[in-house]
């Protein structure tokens, strides 16, 4: 049981519940950032469509993400998510939003792949 519960392993747990919340919970105030920029409800259903089309091609070069070692991958994962959200949040014009949020959204539907395949390699070689 000590071999499980250590100071590295209650780090990553927490980092990497904060990384859930984050990318679970960003998406539900993206239709209120379009409204006060200004976007039309009409266009909500357009960047969700292209926001997936480029999580279908960030698909094709997930193996650009897979070669990280974990704690690269996982700061990588943070500057994309957290550079997403402060875009999202700061940004005063329409444009830096949805962009912010097409790759929020694009990526989202990549990043749990890698998450999988490091957390299933990371257990295979502690056990």
């Amino acid at each position: 049981m000590k071999r499980v519960i250590t100071l590295q392993n209650v780090a990553l747990f927490l980092f990497a519940g904060f990384l859930t919340g984050m990318s679970n919970k960003g998406s539900e105030f993206r239709e209120l950032l379009f409204q006060d920029l200004g976007v039309a409800v009409a266009w909500f259903g357009v960047i969700a469509a292209a926001g997936n089309i480029l999580g279908a091609v960030m698909g094709w070069y997930i193996h650009f993400f897979d070669r990280f070692r974990p704690l690269t991958f996982y700061m990588v994962d943070l500057l994309i998510l957290a550079g997403c959200v402060i875009l999202m949040g700061l940004t005063p014009w329409a444009w830096p939003a949805i962009a912010a949020v097409m790759i929020y959204n694009g990526y989202g539907r990549v990043r749990l792949i890698v998450l999988q395949s490091k957390n299933v390699n990371w257990s295979a070689a502690h056990l």
